[in-house]
């Protein structure tokens, strides 16, 4: 059996306080099931906003919400937060769908919201995986043979205790993990993360019997993107050490702004917050695209 680190008790500590504070949704979670109405689940819906149901590997069904082409050459996975389901996110989502041409899907982790299952931690990078799957399937279905490419470019975008998932799902080892390290098909469904980008960070989550699964500091990462508050000390800890001690592609673009709001509270009041996601999203675009994507909302 493969061993996992363990934690000092200091890191632990941070980690504790980082799933204190989770980015909390207005009025609690509404459970619908997977396939219902996005309207019966969220109490607004932005425009141009689908259902799709997300087959775990065990069968469970996660319930999902995606918005933007289905022919975007990037696509955005986003595992919410702690206390929150999809609606809490679709406001973003619809954002980053209109000004980058993206493809962006929010699904809810399992036992949460619409999606079937109980609360597993460590299926989580795994499901978020397979709703990066879903959408390189459906790519495929409708762009590939048209643009000469096999895959769309993704980026993993998580906020507090959705940021360790959306790393973990980045790195190859989760990959291996969910489709086997001998699955032939794996060079054809692996999706390649071009980018991973993590707000107000946790650097854990919890397995079975309460174990600590800690994101793997010697894993290759794709390019990093960090934003964090630096009035939370042991959040703003977490995203020095992530930028400090992550191997990447290339340096680590780390962001610390003042004040203590929280994970997708911090995204939303803060411009810096978003520039940084924007950044992120437009450096994973094909270069022949690159410049139509910045400047598609400027005219």
């Amino acid at each position: 059996m493969k061993r996992r680190p363990r934690l000092s008790t200091a890191a632990a500590l941070a980690t504790a306080a980082a799933l204190l504070l989770v980015s909390c949704g207005g009025g609690g979670p509404r459970r619908v099931t997977p396939d219902a109405a996005l309207d019966a689940q969220c109490d607004s819906v932005p425009s141009g906003a689908e259902r799709v149901v997300v087959e775990a590997i065990d069968g469970v069904r996660l319930g999902a919400a995606v918005i933007g082409s289905p022919s975007a050459d990037v696509v955005v996975v986003v595992v919410h937060g702690g206390t929150q389901t999809l609606c809490d996110w679709l406001e973003e989502a619809a954002r980053l769908a209109k000004t980058h041409g993206v493809r962006v899907i929010v699904p809810d982790r399992r036992g949460f919201g619409s999606s079937e299952g109980r609360a597993e931690a460590h299926l989580y990078p795994s499901d978020t995986v397979d709703a990066a799957f879903l959408m390189s399937h459906k790519w495929a279905v409708t762009t590939r043979y048209r643009s000469g490419r096999d895959k769309p470019a993704f980026v993993m975008l998580g906020a507090s205790y959705g940021a360790p998932i959306a790393l973990m799902a980045a790195m190859p080892e989760s990959l291996q993990e969910r489709l086997g390290p001998t699955d032939a098909l794996m060079p054809l469904r692996m999706p390649p993360s071009c980018a991973a980008v993590v707000i107000s960070p946790a650097l854990s989550i919890e397995e079975p019997a309460g174990r600590l699964r800690p994101v793997n500091m010697s894993s290759f990462a794709p390019s990093l993107w960090i934003a964090a508050e630096e009035g939370s000390p042991a959040i703003a800890a977490n995203a020095r050490t992530l930028a400090t001690r992550m191997p990447a592609k290339e340096k680590p673009h780390l962001l610390l702004v003042p004040g203590t709001l929280h994970g997708s509270g911090l995204l939303n009041d803060d411009a810096r917050v978003r520039e940084l996601v924007d950044r992120a999203v437009t450096s994973c675009a094909p270069k022949h695209r690159g410049d139509t994507l910045r400047g598609s909302q400027e005219s």
